[in-house]
């Protein structure tokens, strides 16, 4: 195992295990995607393990991949060496159950349980079973879970890991991470999920993503604002806070929808009636006599003989004024 891999030696990342963290008031559901590569750099795990010992220590419950290496480990690990009321749940597929006796993979339909009986009721042949390139917290840890789902694709597990989930966080990782982070903020922009999706950030890791989105934004593809689909910051500390804030001004705010559409029973609406006709007839001819407002059709019709009126008076006045002339 490479020096960088060595999981027992890794300091939370800008973390001191000494400081007293806090048991958040709200326990939350939070799937954590990231790599599973053994080659994952140092200042990738650190982080991770940092995730999953604050995630612990607050007593929230940890959804991941279940592995061992990269920081999908890490955190794992985070996880273990805390003395939290969190929880970790795993999610792998049943293709990893390995029979290390025997050197082979079972595809059982009963490999939800690795304890349980097979069809002859022999349960120890079962007890051999383990799973490949799982994390030891499943296997040491009594606040962990181990969910084995089956299907010809990962597509199965993909919809387990973010099932009744409250957020969802994005560690560094490879291919893997882009599919399951583009999947989301796919669901998130067309309105399937409302949760927030947090992406760390370390060392400007997901610029380019960011980047993509602005651009997507610019030539009108997204029908949401990028931040409204993705949140970045920097490290996993910052991830957490993020996401505790926006449960908690959520649920504040949804709390006061409550309160105030019991006093919202009754509208009142104030109906502005528009200008008559008539008046504005008299405006456009610039005449100052108000023959006050056609409230109907009736008033409309004395408003019309009025304005004939008008006009023949104006008549009669301007050809008063010419005749003397052509008589001189």
């Amino acid at each position: 195992m490479p020096p960088n891999q060595d999981m027992k030696t890794i300091p939370a990342s800008g973390l001191d295990l000494n400081e007293q963290i806090q048991e958040s008031e709200t326990q939350l559901r939070i799937c954590c995607y990231g790599s599973s590569s053994p080659k994952t750099l140092q200042k990738y795990i650190n982080d991770a393990y940092t995730l999953g010992y604050i995630l612990c220590k607050r007593g929230h419950i940890c959804v991941n991949g279940a592995g061992e290496h990269g920081c999908m480990g890490a955190m794992n690990l985070g996880m273990e060496e805390t003395d939290g009321t969190g929880k970790v749940v795993g999610v792998i597929h049943e293709m990893f159950i390995k029979d290390r006796d025997r050197g082979i993979c079972s595809r059982s339909s009963n490999s939800s349980n690795r304890n349980s009986s097979d069809n002859n009721g022999n349960s120890s042949k079962r007890k051999s079973l383990w799973f490949e390139g799982c994390a030891p917290v499943f296997k040491n840890c009594k606040s962990s879970e181990l969910i084995v789902v089956g299907g010809d694709s990962l597509q199965q597990r993909k919809k387990k890991l973010v099932e009744n989930i409250d957020a969802l966080i994005v560690m560094p990782g490879g291919p893997g991470t882009f599919d399951e982070l583009w999947e989301m903020a796919c669901a998130k922009q067309i309105g399937l999920i409302d949760y927030p999706i947090v992406c760390v950030n370390i060392d400007g890791y997901y610029d380019p993503f960011y980047s993509m989105l602005q651009r997507a934004h610019k030539d009108q593809f997204l029908y949401k604002h990028p931040d409204e689909i993705l949140q970045f910051e920097s490290n996993s500390k910052k991830a957490i806070d993020f996401i505790e804030s926006f449960v908690a001004r959520k649920k504040n705010a949804e709390a006061g929808t409550v309160d105030s559409s019991r006093n919202s029973d009754v509208v009142k609406q104030n109906i502005v009636r528009r200008t008559s006709f008539m008046k504005r007839m008299m405006s456009t001819m610039n005449v100052s006599i108000s023959f006050g407002s056609c409230k109907d059709e009736e008033d409309l019709g004395k408003g019309n003989i009025f304005l004939m009126l008008g006009v023949v008076f104006t008549a009669g006045l301007a050809l008063g004024s010419i005749t003397p002339l052509n008589r001189r």
